[in-house]
């Protein structure tokens, strides 16, 4: 692998800091307060993060290093969501992450991956702590993801069902970092701030490979963890991974995972769900299909690949007994009481 001089890009990404914050002096575009905010949560805007036709931009957090003798561990605390997915990744030093829940110490060790809806507040702990933030515009997200259903069912669904809001349980990524990981993160920060022709394909190519590296990490480490599953098996655990992975998991699958009998697991999910395990399934497929019908413009062809049925018009039949009518009506109907309620 060619080195790369991190410290030459570090000094750029501070001089766009700069320039970024002198943009923003006297302007509306500074954090702010989202309705649905608490008031002590921020939601920060796309809009000066990104260059025009930007789709992924990357920033820096070390202001320290501009002016060391102000530098302070204990920051004032500044909770906030965004507009876009973002990737923190630490260069050196820690970083503490208030999540909503909980609070995270980051080190070069680890990758963190958050979508539109997750709250935190980096923090920088040591004077030499340098934070790269890799954002990523969530309307782009819907584009491209669709079309990479190849991908983990989980890894694909953290990215795609936040784009609609499907999905807040679980609004972070946490990743082991790997030096083929860091090669590739240290190659986007290049190809982003050298700004050659073509620089947002190329960070495009660039991050399709991270997320092959990542959604492989992750397929590993669920392969370590079924040892510590046959150990325990809650409950809670199975529906947890039968809704990642509704689109196409069988009864077997989850079986084997958690090392129960396929007919003891469809007793349990009986018991508790008062549905059988196909019955089950297909209560997540539509229940999906109905936000994507509301919340998306997303072709029914393509809603009917992404939750798992090979044939459209199997589907718009399952649907209809589900609900009495197509999932065409249901759209229009959905659009139509919506664009009520704005008017």
């Amino acid at each position: 692998m060619v080195q790369i001089d991190l410290d030459f890009y570090i000094k750029k990404a501070l001089e766009q800091w700069q320039q970024f914050n002198q943009r923003i002096e006297g302007e509306s575009s500074h954090p702010f307060h989202d309705p649905s905010d608490s008031p002590d949560i921020f939601t920060v805007p796309e809009k000066g993060l990104f260059l025009e036709g930007e789709n992924i931009a990357i920033s820096i957090q070390a202001k320290q290093l501009l002016n060391p003798d102000v530098f302070s561990s204990n920051q004032h605390e500044f909770l906030h969501h965004h507009n876009f997915f973002e990737f923190n990744y630490v260069v050196r030093g820690i970083v503490k992450n208030q999540l909503e829940n909980a609070v995270m110490l980051q080190d070069n060790s680890k990758l963190l991956i958050m979508n539109p809806y997750a709250i935190h507040d980096p923090q920088l702990q040591t004077p030499d702590t340098i934070l790269f933030n890799i954002l990523i515009k969530k309307n782009w997200v819907e584009q491209v993801f669709v079309n990479l259903l190849s991908f983990n069912q989980s890894f694909f669904n953290f990215f795609l069902d936040a784009v609609y809001g499907l999905n807040h349980i679980n609004p972070y990524l946490i990743f082991d970092n790997t030096p083929r990981l860091i090669f590739l993160i240290h190659q986007m920060i290049k190809e982003y701030f050298d700004h050659n022709l073509c620089y947002q394909q190329v960070l495009f190519a660039k991050l399709i490979e991270l997320f092959a590296e990542l959604t492989r990490q992750q397929s590993d480490h669920h392969q370590k963890e079924n040892v510590k599953i046959l150990q325990n098996r809650d409950l809670s655990s199975v529906l947890h991974y039968i809704q990642n992975n509704y689109a196409t998991v069988t009864l077997e699958e989850v079986a084997d995972k958690f090392y129960f009998s396929t007919s003891y697991l469809s007793k349990l999910i009986k018991a508790n769900t008062n549905l059988n395990f196909t019955e089950h399934i297909t209560h997540l497929k539509l229940q999906s299909a109905c936000n994507y019908l509301t919340h998306s413009d997303l072709p029914i062809d393509k809603i009917t690949e992404i939750i798992g049925y090979n044939d459209s018009s199997y589907f718009s039949k399952v649907f209809r007994k589900q609900y009495g009518m197509t999932p065409k009506q249901y759209r229009q109907i959905q659009i139509s009481s919506l664009s009520s309620v704005h008017d």
